[in-house]
């Protein structure tokens, strides 16, 4: 199994030897600049064969260098946007008075709706509609705060006609999956480091009976992502551990759930509006009625 990990960080931590860590300091120092180089030429500039470089890459876990050069300039381009100097892990310090907390986490998150907004891929987004369109259900697997997230976004689908279930635990959606055909459900899997071991086993019961799913996971290489088709990338500067509060990864679902319930929305705009006002309308009637009264004076 792949631990999670971003291309800088692997090459900050992982075991090399004398030779490789020599290749890892140009990669670093380098940084976008590599896009424009080749093995050959970097082989001359270390003193080093181009195989060197390329066994080194497959030790990452790529291909080859031209896969690892794609893919870490991708990631420096991500990790350089968007984010200015408040860290999403700490975002406030022990220092800071009410105001300068609030101020820090207005912009904190501005940051991380424009971070997430940039990770969009709009065919993505597209297909990710498309399966929520043509499934007659939506099951949703998550957990800790995001499943409240689910709860909201679940309520919303209602009001509209969308059957959505959540679930913390992976025992009812399994044994689900075994008897639904395609068509039946869509599922939407969200984990903010793609290793939790439940959306792992589900994704791969998912692609066995091929059952359409969506996975909200952070931006990288990570399992999950690796068996999905249809991926959503949350924002990915928050510490799994270090952190004040899962503010990035809570924000970042939060948005994409939204979106999601937005544009389900927007594919029949003036019937379900008139479906969501009507449905309210009832509700308040429902629960006025409800309201317990009583002309006996022993009990009022």
């Amino acid at each position: 199994m792949r631990l999670k990990m971003l291309i800088s960080d692997k090459l900050k931590s992982f075991d090399f030897t004398y030779a490789e860590k020599e290749i890892v300091k140009y990669f670093l120092n380098q940084k976008e600049e590599i896009a424009r180089q080749s093995t050959r030429e970097i082989s001359k500039r270390l003193y080093c064969s181009p195989s060197s470089i390329i066994r080194l890459c497959q030790k990452l876990g790529f291909t080859g260098f031209e896969e690892f050069k794609e893919m870490y300039v991708e990631e420096l381009h991500y990790l350089n946007s968007n984010f200015s100097d408040i860290n999403p892990s700490i975002p406030f310090m022990t220092e800071d008075n009410i105001q300068t907390i609030s101020n820090k986490m207005c912009s904190l998150y501005h940051e991380i709706i424009d971070d997430t907004h940039s990770l969009l891929d709009h065919d993505m987004l597209r297909k990710a509609l498309n399966l929520l369109k043509n499934n007659k259900n939506i099951y949703i697997i998550s957990s800790g705060s995001q499943n409240d997230l689910a709860l909201t976004f679940r309520d919303k689908m209602a009001r509209i006609g969308k059957h959505v279930n959540v679930y913390q635990s992976i025992d009812e959606p399994y044994y689900e999956a075994c008897y639904l055909n395609k068509g039946d459900a869509c599922f939407i899997l969200i984990s903010y480091t793609g290793e939790t071991q439940n959306c792992i086993r589900m994704a791969n019961k998912l692609n066995e009976r091929n059952i359409d799913f969506i996975t909200i996971t952070s931006f990288g290489t990570n399992t999950l992502s690796s068996l999905s088709r249809c991926v959503l990338h949350v924002s990915t500067r928050e510490k799994i551990r270090n952190n004040l509060g899962t503010f990035s990864m809570n924000l970042s679902t939060l948005y994409l759930l939204d979106l999601f319930y937005s544009m389900y929305f927007s594919l029949n705009y003036k019937e379900n509006k008139k479906k969501k006002i009507k449905i309210a309308d009832e509700y308040e009637n429902f629960t006025s009625s409800l309201i317990r009264d009583t002309n006996n004076d022993l009990i009022k």
